[in-house]
């Protein structure tokens, strides 16, 4: 997992807008969104960034191109 994301690592942001990043105790490693990962995370406030985030693992069924933030239907 490490050494296929380490190879597309990038040393800034690869998002048009400034992403709010709180600082933490690790540092923020972005890489190219050339690849699929399935992520659990507890919640996905307004601000656009997820809370306590876990990687699940790598998708393949998928290319990243296909992939948008789903949001759910109006009650």
């Amino acid at each position: 997992m490490v050494k296929r994301l380490k190879g597309l690592e990038v040393g800034k942001s690869p998002f048009d807008d400034a992403v709010p990043i709180r600082k933490f105790r690790a540092p923020t490693h972005w890489v190219k969104p050339k690849v699929v990962v399935e992520i659990e995370y507890r919640r996905w406030p307004a601000g656009g960034l997820m809370h306590q985030a876990a990687f699940k693992g790598f998708r393949e069924d998928k290319a990243a191109k296909e992939v948008v933030r789903e949001v759910p239907a109006e009650p």
